[in-house]
């Protein structure tokens, strides 16, 4: 049977999310924590790209994180 795209989704969270990862970010917070979102987009390579994929910080609460897992 093929599999769905939610078991994709939630093969590839296990993957990312493992126990070093998770550990990783447990101990940077002081917290535990949980994942509430995750959100998959597809980019084309761009000669004069409008938008960062390096690393930096968005506007937003400073108790969340925001993690990016290029699929390439």
């Amino acid at each position: 049977m093929p599999e769905t795209s939610f078991g994709l989704v939630n093969r590839i969270i296990a993957s990312v999310m493992n126990e070093h990862t998770t550990e990783i970010i447990r101990d940077y917070f002081e917290a535990h924590f949980s994942i509430s979102c995750a959100i998959f987009s597809e980019a084309f390579p761009d000669a004069d790209p409008i938008t960062s994929f390096r690393w930096h910080k968005d506007y937003g609460p400073s108790c969340q994180t925001h993690i990016m897992v290029y699929l390439d």
